[in-house]
Parts: structure tokens; C-alpha cells; sequence
């Protein structure tokens, strides 16, 4: 209801940009409407698209990138990872204007995405870089929506599977450089144990 109603509102607002019309805006009022991207003459997709342009661009200044999970929701209640994965596919498809193409690339935008796999170890190298291990919480989430503890739980499972479902031996390499153990309950242990060596140092 309210989305129709705000609609409503901006038609409004538009037509009111004339110096004819039945009730003109103040030069205030247009100034404040021409900031927020609402010109006369734009049409209501073009308003919905900045819109939601607004909310990726907030996203890259809080977080540095666009990777978006698939399910994000922004502020205004609509899904933000849906929408970048609609740019993407319009921008294959040569449906995007050049103006759109370049206020994305303004922000960071990566037209081609990794696969799952590399998302998640690009993931797990910012949580190792912070954090100095991979023991992370089966229910941890990253700050950007990414959910880590549950991809990391994952490649446990794929490490223990039958030959078919195992994990790669590339991929148990590149986790095991990157600090990877295996056993999660093993690897509380050690952590566990690292903090109390430290404390008898200085104790």
C-alpha cells in the first residue's frame, strides 16, 4: 500500500514542476525533489531503478563492494541481490542505457560473479584475515549478508564424503593454507588452548 501511494505522490510532484499547473511547487520544493533524483519527465521506471540504485550505492559505502547475497532485502522492503542479478542480465543482454552502466561501475559493480565456491573462500580469507583462524560459528553470518559459518560447515561435510561428493584435493589445499581444520570441535580445542598459553605468559 504504501509503495502505490508513494507513486501516486511523485506523479504528483512531477506535474507540479510547471509554472501552469494547478498548484506549482516552491523553487524549495523543487530543489529538494531534484536532489532525491525526481526530475519532470522521468518516467516511473526510471524512478524505481534510481531508487534501488540508492540502496546498492549505500550497501558499497558501508561495506566496500557489491557482493550482495541473492536473498538481501534493502530498507525500502524490496530484494537488492534479485535486482544487481537483473542488472547483470540485463547488461549481457545490451539492455542497459550507458548512464546506468556507468553510475554501477561507479560503484564497484562486478558484471561477472564468481562462482559459489570462490565467494565462499573469498569470504573465509576476510574472516581468517581478522580473526587469525577459521573456526567460525556454524550460525555466523558476515557483516554483508554472506553466510559464512554455514559454507565453512559445508566443505567439512564435503572433506569427510565418499569419493563422488569429496571435496576437490585443490580445494582442501587452498582451505588448509588458509589455516583450515577439519574437525571443528578440534579446532575450538586448539584455539581454547592458544588463549590459555598466552594468559600464562603474562601471568
Amino acid at each position: 500500500v504504501g509503495g502505490v501511494w508513494l507513486e501516486r505522490w511523485l506523479r504528483e510532484q512531477k506535474t507540479r514542476f510547471s509554472e501552469d499547473a494547478h498548484k506549482p511547487l516552491t523553487k524549495e520544493q523543487k530543489e529538494k525533489l531534484l536532489s532525491l533524483g525526481v526530475k519532470p519527465g522521468v518516467s516511473q521506471a526510471e524512478l524505481a531503478w534510481r531508487q534501488q540504485y540508492g540502496e546498492a550505492e549505500e550497501f558499497y559505502q558501508k561495506y566496500g563492494n557489491l557482493s550482495i547475497p541473492k536473498q538481501y532485502m534493502a530498507r525500502n522492503g524490496k530484494n537488492l541481490g534479485l535486482w544487481l542479478q537483473r542488472q547483470r542480465e540485463g547488461f549481457r543482454k545490451g539492455k542497459l542505457s550507458g548512464w546506468q552502466v556507468s553510475m554501477l561501475n561507479g560503484i564497484g559493480m562486478v558484471w561477472e560473479i564468481p562462482n559459489a565456491w570462490d565467494a565462499g573462500f573469498s569470504h573465509a580469507k576476510e574472516y581468517f584475515k581478522q580473526k587469525g583462524n577459521l573456526n567460525v560459528p556454524n550460525a555466523y553470518v558476515c557483516p554483508d549478508g554472506y553466510r559464512l559459518g554455514k559454507w565453512i560447515s559445508n566443505q567439512r561435510s564435503a572433506y569427510r564424503a565418499s569419493t563422488e561428493k569429496r571435496l576437490a584435493q585443490m580445494r582442501i589445499q587452498q582451505l588448509e593454507e588458509l589455516g583450515m581444520v577439519w574437525n571443528a570441535g578440534q579446532g575450538r580445542r586448539v584455539e581454547k588452548g592458544n588463549r590459555q598459553e598466552e594468559l600464562s605468559t603474562y601471568s
